[in-house]
């Protein structure tokens, strides 16, 4: 099993640094976060459709999919904003502001599922609150616009985790409960649908005449790192689900933590962003969070899953960023 983990992980790393790099090149020469969205969505939701039985992509029923469609609405938004993000600042800035995502997962769990936690859960939020604010306080990296558009991927992805295990508590026995692939697949598809038309409405024009006025050779590139940052993203999606099925749920939110250190590293070594004192000490101390919050999640689900045994009861896993 370790044997197989390893490689696993060492896929999804190396593919969120090749979707992240790919992004940025894009997005430095062509202002289009939609249409960057739209063509990741449609490589997930064509490469899930081929690996997924038949039976597991059949319709849902108006309810599940009403429910589904939640989940997609937040993704696909979570992404926009992310691609958004991305255009406007360092990816190293960006993704250290998205390393915040569990503040906003904890609040949205409150809110909507009316979740409370423990304070141990609480006081582990608080050195990711310092740490993401110090490490975007130093360096010259800082971007307003970028912050807060990253942010506000950080609600949208926070969204996405509550309405899913809204949906896992009420449809538990939909295809997409069941099966994380089958929801991902869902979830894709109904994104690449909102997607399409948003590029088309704000981007089709600029690209047009971005590529009447370039050369064959240039369009021809801009589609190659296009399609490789489809490929990148959708391998680095669906190994992130194949890691998550044979290791703990809180195992695979320490290796996202890892998996962003090394996204920051990898993006600041590429687009030579350079990284202040600050920056190394408070993406540390967010880490060291966010691994405490993961300890803090586990132990929780621990505590639950031998309630529920004794109650006979099943009670849902605590949320985690995934």
């Amino acid at each position: 099993m370790k044997l197989r983990v390893g490689p696993l992980v060492a896929t999804w790393y190396a593919a969120s640094i090749a979707a992240i790099w790919t992004a940025k090149i894009v997005l430095q020469e062509l202002a289009c976060p939609a249409t960057l969205a739209a063509v990741q969505f449609a490589v997930a939701a064509a490469g899930t459709r081929c690996l997924l039985p038949s039976s597991s992509r059949g319709p849902l029923s108006d309810v599940e999919l009403r429910a589904v469609r939640g989940v997609s609405l937040t993704y696909t938004l979570g992404f926009l904003l992310t691609n958004a993000a991305i255009a406007a600042a360092a990816p190293s800035f960006v993704e250290t502001v998205k390393a915040a995502e569990p503040l906003t997962t904890v609040a949205l769990a409150g809110l909507v599922l009316g979740e409370r936690e423990r304070p141990a859960t609480l006081l582990a939020l608080l050195p990711i609150v310092a740490g993401v604010a110090t490490a975007c306080s130093g360096g010259g990296a800082f971007s307003a616009t970028g912050g807060a558009l990253a942010l506000a991927s950080n609600v949208a992805f926070s969204g996405r985790a509550v309405l899913t295990k809204s949906l896992k508590r009420r449809h538990a026995g939909s295809p997409a409960a069941r099966s994380d692939a089958c929801l991902f697949y869902h979830v894709a598809r109904g994104g690449l649908l909102v997607l399409l038309p948003t590029a088309l409405i704000l981007e089709a024009r600029p690209l047009l005449a971005s590529a009447a006025g370039g050369s064959a050779a240039g369009a021809a590139r801009v589609a190659c790192l296009f399609a490789a940052n489809g490929a990148a993203h959708a391998l680095y999606n669906g190994v992130s689900f194949a890691v998550l099925a044979r290791v703990s749920i809180a195992t695979h939110a320490v290796l996202n933590i890892l998996r962003r250190v090394l996204v920051i590293g990898a993006a600041a070594a590429v687009f030579a962003t350079p990284l202040s004192v600050a920056n190394c000490a408070g993406v540390a101390t967010a880490v060291a969070g966010v691994v405490a919050f993961a300890r803090t999640k586990a132990r929780d689900g621990n505590s639950s899953s031998g309630g529920a045994r004794g109650s006979g009861r099943t009670r849902t896993k605590g949320l985690l960023p995934v």
